[in-house]
């Protein structure tokens, strides 16, 4: 006699998401969730896991997903351990399970399998980071910003590798040889002695080479306010929503909104609050620093 699959249906009301929860065979969930407490989370775990025990069934990447942000590395290991192309959730999951060796492991053959994915190289060298394991950062550096150049927490785990030495020779020379726009912008937040107008220029080279990432405007048009130079925003701003194929970041409208402040023009602030306060990314504490009248 076949044992029946234990089942999870009194967990029915616990806050899954929907690949999780169809991977567990649960329909959708009624009523509202509450936050679970530490003790629910652990019940959970172990109800799942022996779950998972019984099941031969592949999860698809959303089931993983899903799982490490409800912060349950033993189900992604459970899941992971098994199957060489999820090699970079067993990582993850070992990471955080403080198997520090096998999650080295299998972040370097999540590499191998897929060397244009950023999320190896930035967990790799964060791990070596924190165990300031510097020899084995450094020929990791150039291999991981050739392949993700525009990767911010690659870049954070670089500027930690170069600024154990004084001076920011070392930064600048990865800036260069990556050519990375990211890059120039954490340089221009770290380094204690460049102007604003150096910062500015610094900036400027790789909008007048065309680039156009709305992450990258955003930092731009922050320094172009800084330097009060707000005629140049909205011209900037104007072009990317020409050009953007989905919804600018929020953060781009309110640069526009403080331009027009600065400007006196009370049409295109209106205007262009009205688009912010329709967005509903605009989180609600920018609301109190576009005021409906900043000219009365």
């Amino acid at each position: 006699m076949i044992a029946a699959l234990p089942s999870l249906q009194s967990w029915q009301h616990y806050p899954m998401g929907p690949a999780l929860r169809r991977f567990v065979g649960l329909s959708e969930a009624i009523g509202e969730s509450t936050i679970p407490s530490a003790q629910e989370k652990l019940d959970f775990a172990d109800a799942l896991s022996v779950y998972l025990d019984a099941t031969a069934t592949l999860p698809e990447e959303a089931v993983l997903q899903e799982l490490v942000q409800m912060d349950l590395p033993y189900a992604v290991y459970a899941l992971s351990r098994e199957n060489p192309h999820l090699a970079l959730y067993r990582g993850l999951s070992a990471m955080l399970l403080g198997m520090w060796d096998e999650a080295e492991q299998a972040f370097c053959e999540a590499q191998r399998h897929n060397p244009a994915e950023p999320a190896p190289y930035s967990n790799l060298l964060y791990m070596w980071s924190c165990e300031e394991n510097w020899a084995a950062m450094g020929p990791w550096i150039d291999t991981a910003l050739a392949a993700c150049p525009t990767h911010a927490p690659i870049w954070e785990s670089v500027v930690s590798y170069c600024l154990r030495e004084p001076g920011m020779e070392k930064l600048q020379g990865y800036v260069e040889k990556a050519h990375s726009w990211m890059g120039a912008c954490i340089l221009t937040q770290v380094d204690p002695d460049m102007t604003p107008e150096a910062k500015e220029a610094t900036l400027a080279r790789f909008f007048h080479e065309g680039e156009r990432d709305p992450d990258f405007l955003i930092e731009y048009t922050a320094l172009l306010g800084e330097q009060e130079r707000y005629r140049e925003i909205p011209p900037i701003v104007w072009q990317a929503e020409k050009l953007a194929k989905d919804p600018l970041p929020w953060q781009l409208g309110f640069h526009l909104a403080q331009a027009y402040i600065a400007l006196g023009d009370g049409a295109l602030y209106a205007q262009t609050r009205g688009k912010l306060l329709r967005n509903p990314r605009t989180p609600p504490s920018i609301h109190e620093m576009i005021p409906e009248d900043p000219f009365a």
